[in-house]
């Protein structure tokens, strides 16, 4: 994800200028992305009868909320 995210932001600052102000913000962004993910997950499944991928999968979800790890990577 390192390497996507900064493919993605060398393109978008090429027609785009964020203030650091919202560049600083978007770890928290994508933090709350993340619990909102796994808050919808757990409202659309049926967790009693779920698959061993969607077990890893919100598990994942909940692990990089619970250490604050980005999907994204690191925004340094």
């Amino acid at each position: 994800m390192d390497h996507f995210r900064e493919k993605f932001m060398a393109g978008y600052n090429r027609e785009n200028r964020l203030d650091d102000i919202w560049l600083e913000r978007i770890p928290l962004f994508l933090q709350y992305q993340e619990m909102l993910l796994y808050i919808y997950f757990h409202r659309i499944t049926d967790l009693s009868r779920m698959t061993e991928e969607e077990t890893v999968m919100i598990k994942r979800y909940r692990d990089r909320i619970e250490t604050g790890t980005l999907y994204f990577g690191a925004m340094d």
